[in-house]
């Protein structure tokens, strides 16, 4: 893959992708979504399990405004 997060790229439409062909574009997103499906699918469990031991996955976000 050029990109490592293809869909993320050409989701934020920062033109990183544009540089590629239509057929590369088509290519590209079906690779990444038919990778992406079994990983979401392996994930999901695991997940669960983590969070019924008071674990799991979380994002903090801390903003500061500049002075």
């Amino acid at each position: 893959m050029p990109h490592p997060n293809y869909l993320y790229e050409l989701v934020k439409d920062r033109g990183a992708v544009k540089e590629l062909g239509v057929v590369q574009q088509g290519l590209f997103a079906a690779v990444s979504i038919l990778a992406g499906a079994p990983t979401l699918a392996l994930s999901l469990p695991v997940e669960a399990l983590a969070s019924s031991f008071g674990g799991g996955a979380a994002l903090t976000v801390a903003a500061e405004r500049a002075p």
